[in-house]
C-alpha cells in the first residue's frame, strides 16, 4: 500500500523508504547472484512467511481476534513441522494469558443524548442510528451548552486556533474530525499527512485545556462518505463504531459521543445559518477559523463503556539440549503481534483500515521460523536448550513477555540469555541496531568479532532497557540481545507492507541472529549478567534525498524543480532533464524512482542516464542524507 503511487508528482526531498522488493523472484539478476543457493531459498521462505503474516488476510493481527489466533496456529504448526518439541503446556505450544480487549458500549438504557433547542422538541438521538459513545472518552454523564469548534485545533505555530476567542470552560464542544486542508503539501499545520493536529488524542487535549466537559465528533465530508462506502449504506451520515478513535489517555477523557452529520448540520443552520459542509469547505478554502455559541442549545450526554478480556496466546518449541549444557536455556523470540485495523497504537488516528506490520513485526517473525528451521537441523553434541517464543501483546506494553517471566516454562534461573528480532526489515545503509551489549561481559565482543564475518555497520547500544519483549527478562536479570533495523514513518501505520521488506538485508540478519544464538547455546560458560544505563533510544533511519521534483510528461519521468545547492543541483541535474535510468534500472514512472532510491543511502553515489533537449547525458550525483 505505497502512497507514492497514487501521485503524479513527487517531491524527493526527503526520500527515506527502505528497499522495495516484494519477492525473491522480482530481484534483479544482479542482486540474486549476489546470494548463495541457500541464501536464496532462505529468503524466498522468509519472503512467503512476511507476505502471509503481513497479508489483508490476517488483517493486522490484532490482539483478541480471530486473525491473530490464524497466525499463533500457523506459527505453531510450523514450529511442529520442524520437529521441535511443541507439546510444552498442556500438551500444547500455547501460554495464555488475558488481555483487555477493545471497549464496547456497557447498558444501551446508560447510552443516550438529548438535544434541548429554545422553542422546539427536544432531539432524542438513536444509538447506532444518530449517535454512538467514543472509547476516545469516558463512562459518565454531563449536560452543557454547546459550541461548535470547527476542527477543534489550536496550533498556535501556524496561526489556527478553532477556540481563539471563544470561552467554551463548562460547555460541549462539536468537533470535526481531520484537519484543514489534508494532503495538501503547503498545509500550515504540517508536512504529514495527517498532522498531529488531526489525531484525535491532540482533539481531546485541547477541549480539555480550553475547558470543555463533554465533546461531539463530527466526520468531515470526506470521511463520512468513505465510512458510508465501507459500510455499504453509501451514507454520509454513517458513524464511527465505539473504538475507531482509539482509547484515549486514561487521564485525559471526557464523556465523548459521535453524532451524525444530519443533526449536527441541522444545528448549525439553526443557531450559525451556514450548513455544515459551506463551514468545512470555508475553513479548508481561507484556513480561517469558523466557531461559535450554539444560543439557546443545550445537549445531555450519558454514555457507559465497558472492557472485557479477551485471551491471548504465546507460542512456544523448545529445542531439546545435549550433554552437560542440556538443562540451560537459551531463548529466541520476536512478537507476532499488531495493531490490527487501527485504534489502539496506531499513528494514523481515525484510519480504518489494515495495518499489516510487515516490519512490525512480520519481519522478526519470520527471521524466528527460520532461525528455527535452521537450528533444529544442527547436532551439537553439547548445547543449551533453546526455546522459540513468538510473542503476543508486545503492542499493548510488552504483555506477552512480561507474562512468561511471571510464569516460566523453563527456569528463569537456569535462563543465560534472551536474543529478541524486533522491525529488522528495513536495513538502510547497511546500519543493524544491536542493543543490550552490555548485558553479558561478553557479548560485545562476541557481536564484533560475529559482525566481521556479516560486515554491518553496527549500531551498538550496551543497555538492556528499551520498547520491546527483551526488557522483561533484563529487568528479571537475564542478559539480552535485540536486533533492530530502526524506525522509519510507517511505523504503526497502514503503510508498514511487505513490498518495503529489504529481504537481502533480513536474510543477513537472519544469518547473525542464527550464529549469534549457537555461539551462546555452545560457549561452555554462560553468559555473566551486567545491569546497565537505560541506554541512548530508539534509532530512526535517516533518509537520503535527491533534492528534485518530478513529474510525469510526455510518459517520461521529468524534472521539474531542483532544490538550490541540493545533491541533484550539484551534480548538474537541470530542471527539464528526462530521467532515462539510474544504475541498472530502466525509469519507467515516479515509483521506479522511488524504489531505486530507497535502497540507498545518503552518501553514495549513483549514475543517471538523462535526455536533456534530446541530447543522452550521464550524471554522477552524491546523494544526500537528512539529519
Amino acid at each position: 500500500m505505497n502512497i507514492y503511487a497514487r501521485l503524479s508528482t513527487v517531491l524527493l526531498i526527503l526520500v527515506g523508504l527502505p528497499v522495495a522488493l516484494s519477492s525473491a523472484e522480482e530481484l534483479s539478476q544482479q542482486r540474486m547472484q549476489s546470494l548463495k543457493a541457500g541464501d536464496l531459498e532462505a529468503a524466498e521462505r522468509i519472503d512467503r512467511d512476511i507476505r502471509y503474516f503481513a497479508s489483508e488476510e490476517l488483517k493486522g493481527r490484532g490482539v483478541g481476534t480471530p486473525e491473530i489466533a490464524q497466525a499463533a496456529e500457523f506459527i505453531a504448526e510450523r514450529f511442529a513441522s520442524l520437529g521441535l518439541r511443541t507439546e510444552l503446556i498442556d500438551s500444547q505450544p500455547f501460554q495464555s494469558l488475558a488481555v483487555d480487549s477493545t471497549t464496547t458500549i456497557g447498558d444501551p438504557a446508560k447510552n443516550h443524548v438529548q438535544i434541548d433547542r429554545q422553542g422546539a422538541a427536544p432531539l432524542n438521538l438513536q444509538l447506532g442510528k444518530t449517535f454512538n459513545p467514543l472509547a476516545l472518552g469516558s463512562s459518565g454523564q454531563v449536560q452543557a451548552p454547546l459550541a461548535f469548534v470547527g476542527y477543534g485545533i489550536t496550533a498556535l505555530q501556524a496561526g489556527y486556533d478553532d477556540y481563539a476567542g471563544l470561552d467554551v470552560q463548562g460547555k460541549i464542544v462539536i468537533v470535526l474530525r481531520k484537519e484543514p486542508r489534508l494532503g495538501d503539501p503547503n498545509n500550515p499545520l504540517g508536512k504529514t499527512s495527517p498532522t498531529p493536529a488531526a489525531y484525535f488524542s491532540t482533539k481531546m487535549s485541547a477541549a480539555i485545556a480550553h475547558g470543555a466537559v463533554g465533546v461531539i465528533v463530527v466526520n468531515d465530508h470526506a470521511s463520512a462518505i468513505e465510512l458510508g462506502k465501507q459500510d455499504d449504506s453509501n451514507s454520509e451520515d454513517a458513524l464511527l463504531e465505539v473504538t475507531d478513535a482509539g482509547n484515549g489517555s486514561a487521564d485525559k477523557k471526557l464523556p465523548t459521543v459521535c453524532v451524525s452529520r444530519a443533526v449536527i448540520d441541522g444545528l448549525l443552520q439553526q443557531s450559525m445559518g451556514r450548513s455544515l459542509l459551506d463551514i468545512e469547505q470555508s475553513i479548508d478554502r481561507d484556513f480561517r477559523p469558523i466557531s461559535g455559541l450554539l444560543p439557546g442549545v443545550t445537549a445531555s450526554i450519558q454514555t457507559d463503556l465497558q472492557t472485557d478480556k479477551v485471551m491471548a496466546r504465546n507460542v512456544i518449541a523448545e529445542l531439546p539440549g545435549s550433554g552437560s549444557l542440556a538443562e540451560e536455556t537459551v531463548i529466541v523470540g520476536a512478537h507476532y503481534d499488531h495493531v490490527g485495523m487501527g485504534g489502539i497504537g496506531s499513528l494514523a488516528p481515525g484510519t480504518i483500515a489494515v495495518h499489516n506490520g510487515a516490519d512490525d513485526n512480520a519481519s522478526g517473525t519470520a527471521a524466528l521460523l527460520e532461525i528455527a528451521r535452521r537450528l533444529s537441523q544442527s547436532q551439537e553434541p553439547q548445547r543449551r536448550r533453546i526455546v522459540f517464543i513468538a510473542f503476543t501483546g508486545e503492542e499493548r506494553g510488552l504483555l506477552g513477555s512480561a507474562h512468561y517471566v511471571r510464569n516460566p516454562r523453563f527456569g528463569l534461573e537456569q535462563t543465560v540469555a534472551m536474543l529478541n528480532l524486533d522491525m529488522v526489515g528495513r536495513l538502510k545503509g547497511n546500519v543493524l541496531s544491536i542493543y543490550g551489549t552490555g548485558t553479558a561481559e561478553n557479548f560485545d565482543a562476541m557481536v564484533r568479532q560475529l559482525n566481521e564475518q556479516f560486515q554491518f555497520s553496527l549500531d551498538i547500544d550496551p543497555s538492556g532497557y528499551g520498547p520491546s519483549d527483551h526488557q522483561s527478562f533484563y529487568e528479571k536479570s537475564i542478559p539480552v540481545l535485540h536486533f533492530f533495523t530502526g524506525l522509519h514513518n510507517d511505523y504503526h501505520r497502514p503503510s508498514d507492507d511487505f513490498d518495503k521488506i529489504n529481504l537481502i538485508g533480513l536474510t543477513r540478519i537472519t544469518d547473525m541472529v542464527t550464529e549469534a544464538t549457537r555461539e551462546i547455546a555452545t560457549e561452555p560458560q554462560r553468559p555473566v549478567f551486567q545491569t546497565t544505563r537505560r541506554g541512548k533510544g530508539i534509532r530512526k533511519q535517516k533518509a537520503a534525498y535527491l533534492g528534485v521534483q518530478l513529474r510525469m510528461s510526455d510518459d517520461r519521468v521529468t524534472i521539474v524543480q531542483v532544490v538550490p545547492d541540493g545533491p541533484a543541483a550539484q551534480a548538474g541535474l537541470m530542471m527539464g532533464d528526462a530521467l532515462i535510468q539510474v544504475g541498472d534500472q530502466k525509469i519507467t514512472s515516479i515509483q521506479t524512482v522511488l524504489d531505486y532510491l530507497a535502497r540507498h543511502a545518503g552518501g553514495e553515489t549513483l549514475e543517471f542516464q538523462v535526455l536533456r533537449q534530446g541530447e543522452p547525458r550521464s550524471v554522477k550525483a552524491t546523494l544526500g542524507e537528512k539529519k
